[in-house]
């Protein structure tokens, strides 16, 4: 395949000279030697071409001999196998080559230039396709082939015949004995406390019935209430074999995880049993819906609670860990982090990646470095990946908005989510890091106008959601880098959990889908749910994050005129594609005909407020008594709303008057660098 690369580089070479020259001496000189250097096998051959080009360049003024030679010296690198390492030395020897070949024939020195970037190239897709390989190397080593699955479906089916008939069967009377002692666990809201399954790694597969085997947390009674000694830091496991109140053993439970396992079996090789086995399976499917959880509460998910009295104090942050250095307007900036009108626009006045500063000043200021086991090397690049993901050429949608989004999900968990109930450390940790990637790759158009041009996203996602779709995908792109995985600490239930809350969240950010999840979170309070419902929690962070993308209208009049002129030119730029490019005008893009001020009004009126006034609801409906006296922290978003309005309001009658005195700038975009 090198070689063909080679025999194809100067074949082409030859082709274009004929082209551009016709038919010359120096044209058959080529073409004998692609018929000599087709009978030089090995690293002879190479540099036989490296040689031969090298004069041919220097003696003659032919661009398309030194780009051969360019292009040769590109794939050299590859086809002598070297290591990076041995690269500079070969880059060394090739320079010295070179000025003593082009200085016999009198030519310049500039090309050595050519040579080096070359060369430079060459060095960084060499690693590039390393790391590649390393990967898939990775990958090749989870992926299990068929022969592979049956030979551990033959193992396990050895391993289940001889427990069987070393194990006295459990009988199906015996089966509904333990079954009924688990439904008055599950009566009593006992298994939704505990997790009955060990922490395994996502990777892991079983190899025999013993590693299929579910371990039992310690628990203990005592003063007649079932007290468990949680796992609150992963990595710590223990068993007893003491008796809970209502009367089941850890034996008892074995026994009916042996019998899940067994039931599980039969039912996929009906043919190995009898009737009463048969029978006893259809006992156990229903154990394992009173034995396990659903999907939605995602039994085993560690369990430290975040409230807020344990949140940290903004007062007290000034000496916490940030990485602003020895930037003092930086760090007074990110110092303002967990109040609603922290200006994030202020912060690339000192830096240009705000995602990465304000997202590690979150990291710490949330306290998730320790509680979530991150690895600060990890975290930081994993910010840096996520910080180069977002497109500087846009106006809006770039780490700027990231950084806000993220900013205003503190204020909003702690003013919100925390003073409504128990708040997992899980939780917070997954929707930090939805915000920080809930736009990352946005293209700058919305999702109507791939829909329209057929973008390859569009067709990717099927229309639906596209752009929301890609976020996530990103994310969990990044998050699968062994160099970025944040999340690799995390026990299977509490990364299951994470995934979940992300895809959710960030899913839930599409406008198309608004008023539905609107009316559903409108039902839910209504119906005066709390966070102890988990389906209604996993609602509220999708709400939290909702209310924090589109929060810049709920933001001060100063700070909203700021977003409003970056999100009106972006939405204007998209605009004048579509009208380039023949297509519909989407209304809030005509740069012609919308009226700032008009749209405004109606985005606040019809979007803002209906979702600001539903989350100041939610929160006031579930805070404590003595908060509501002090007066929640939330309703500083509705008084800005209004006064929002008004000014919109008033912008619009002055400019029926024509005394507007609302204008859009004509600045590039804040963090673009021409």
């Amino acid at each position: 395949m090198k070689i063909d690369i080679l025999n194809t580089t100067i074949l082409l070479n030859v082709v274009i000279s004929m082209l551009l020259k016709g038919i010359t001496i120096q044209i058959i000189y080529k073409s004998l030697f692609i018929i000599a250097i087709r009978l030089i096998t090995g690293h002879l051959k190479i540099y036989t071409a490296l040689a031969f080009y090298m004069i041919i360049a220097a003696s003659s003024n032919s661009l398309e001999d030194l780009f051969c030679l360019y292009l040769i010296l590109y794939i050299s690198p590859a086809m002598l196998d070297l290591k990076i390492k041995c690269i500079t030395k070969f880059s060394l020897i090739i320079c010295i080559v070179w000025l003593t070949i082009a200085g016999f024939y009198h030519r310049g020195q500039l090309e050595v230039l050519g040579i080096v970037l070359v060369l430079i190239l060459a060095i960084r897709d060499m690693a590039k396709d390393k790391e590649i390989q390393k990967l898939s190397e990775i990958n090749r080593g989870i992926i299990i082939d068929r022969d592979e699955i049956q030979e551990r479906y033959r193992y396990l089916e050895s391993k289940l015949l001889s427990a069987d008939k070393n194990r006295s069967p459990i009988t199906g009377k015996r089966t509904m004995v333990i079954l009924d002692k688990l439904k008055k666990l599950n009566s009593q809201n006992v298994l939704s406390k505990y997790a009955f399954c060990r922490k395994l790694p996502r990777e892991s597969s079983y190899n025999s019935l013993e590693d299929a085997q579910l371990s039992v947390p310690t628990m203990r009674s005592s003063d007649s209430n079932i007290n468990v000694i949680r796992n609150r830091r992963r990595g710590s496991s223990s068993s007893s074999t003491t008796e809970l109140d209502i009367g089941i053993t850890h034996e008892e439970i074995n026994e009916i995880i042996s019998s899940l396992i067994d039931q599980e079996y039969l039912m996929w090789n009906p043919a190995k049993g009898v009737a009463a086995d048969l029978d006893l399976a259809s006992i156990g499917m229903n154990a394992i819906h009173v034995y396990t959880q659903s999907v939605d509460s995602l039994p085993g998910v560690t369990e430290k609670v975040l409230t807020i009295d344990s949140m940290p104090d903004r007062k007290n942050s000034a000496t916490m860990y940030s990485l602003c250095g020895d930037s003092q307007p930086l760090c007074e900036v990110l110092r303002t982090i967990g109040i609603w009108d922290f200006d994030t626009l202020r912060v690339i006045q000192s830096i240009n990646n705000p995602a990465f500063e304000v997202g590690r000043y979150i990291f710490d200021f949330l306290d998730l470095i320790d509680s979530m086991d991150i690895d600060t090397h990890l975290l930081n690049r994993f910010l840096t990946v996520v910080e180069e993901g977002y497109q500087k050429e846009n106006f809006y949608h770039n780490s700027i908005h990231a950084a806000d989004v993220a900013a205003s999900i503190v204020f909003l968990i702690r003013d919100g989510l925390a003073v409504s109930g128990k708040i997992l450390d899980i939780d917070v940790f997954s929707l930090v890091v939805a915000a920080l990637c809930h736009d990352i790759g946005h293209p700058g158009v919305n999702n109507g106008f791939l829909v329209a041009t057929q973008d390859p996203l569009a067709i990717k996602y099927n229309d639906q959601s596209v752009l929301e779709n890609m976020h996530a995908n990103k994310t969990f792109q990044i998050l699968s880098n062994l160099s970025t995985n944040i999340v690799k600490g995390l026990s299977k239930p509490d990364y299951q959990r994470f995934r979940k809350i992300v895809v959710l969240a960030i899913l839930a950010t599409d406008l198309q889908v608004h008023f539905d999840k609107l009316a559903e979170f409108k039902t839910q309070v209504a119906n005066k749910l709390t966070l102890t419902d988990d389906k209604f929690k996993l609602m509220s962070l999708q709400i939290c994050l909702k209310c924090a993308d589109i929060g810049h209208g709920a933001k001060t009049l100063e700070l909203h005129k700021k977003w409003t002129n970056l999100i009106t030119k972006e939405f204007f730029r998209q605009g004048d594609m579509e009208r380039n490019r023949g297509i519909p005008v989407t209304p809030l893009c005509d740069r012609i005909n919308v009226i700032v001020s008009k749209s405004q009004e109606g985005f606040l009126k019809v979007l803002v407020r209906p979702l600001f006034e539903l989350w100041e609801e939610f929160v006031e409906q579930s805070a404590s008594t003595e908060k509501k006296k002090d007066g929640l922290g939330i309703k500083i978003c509705m008084r800005n709303i209004i006064c929002n309005i008004e000014y919109w309001d008033n912008e619009y009658s002055l400019y029926k008057e024509g005394k507007h005195t609302y204008f859009l700038d004509d600045l590039p975009p804040p963090l673009y660098i021409s």
